[in-house]
């Protein structure tokens, strides 16, 4: 879970800014992961000495400033959400929704509906943070509730680490099959929440 939410959000500047240089450079139409690799195709004169320089495109600032807003806005409605609706069909209705915005990425041939679904895409990935942490509170006794959320949140966190080097190591070469990975993962983890039995 934590894989695919924190290691999108950490992604996302790269991904858009590789977007926005390839719209730059290319009027044609093209799927993600050819925009996506095309930064890769460039090779820079290695015997030259210069200091390394990386542009960042402004393209890349307006899904940040989207999600910024966004992103604790959904958190604020899922811990409503919590009370009001069935949580395991609700993880389970999101991580699909989730899982096909991540599939149609792929599919998408310009950047507009690429990058609005990465954006929407870790919103609705906190809301199921909220339900997760509600859940695990409910099926562990009081005793032992601190243990199991701070013991969620450290397997979050070795979560994003893996989700962050298999990132690194699959988007430039392999990004069709990273994407894949990730969505397929999605669809394993919304039939989870099924598994616990809840008192509503």
């Amino acid at each position: 879970f934590f894989l695919c939410h924190d290691t999108m959000l950490l992604w996302l500047p790269e991904i858009t800014n590789r977007m926005a240089f390839y719209d730059d450079s290319s009027q044609q139409p093209a799927c993600f992961c050819e925009m996506v690799e095309s930064e890769v195709d460039y090779k820079p004169n290695t015997s030259i000495n210069v200091s390394c320089q990386d542009d960042v495109q402004d393209d890349v600032f307006i899904p940040n400033i989207i999600l910024g807003v966004a992103h604790p806005t959904a958190l604020l409605v899922g811990s409503f959400l919590v009370r009001l609706v069935d949580r395991r069909l609700s993880m389970a209705i999101f991580m699909t929704l989730c899982s096909l915005m991540i599939l149609l990425v792929t599919l998408m041939p310009t950047s507009l509906p690429i990058t609005l679904l990465l954006t929407a895409f870790p919103v609705l990935m906190s809301v199921c943070n909220s339900m997760t942490s509600s859940i695990t509170i409910e099926i562990f006794p009081a005793c032992i509730r601190a243990m199991a959320v701070a013991l969620m949140t450290i397997s979050g966190r070795l979560g994003s680490v893996a989700g962050a080097h298999l990132f690194s190591q699959l988007i430039d070469s392999h990004c069709l099959l990273l994407f894949h990975l990730l969505s397929l993962a999605l669809i394993f983890l919304a039939a989870l929440p099924f598994r616990f039995h809840l008192k509503n």
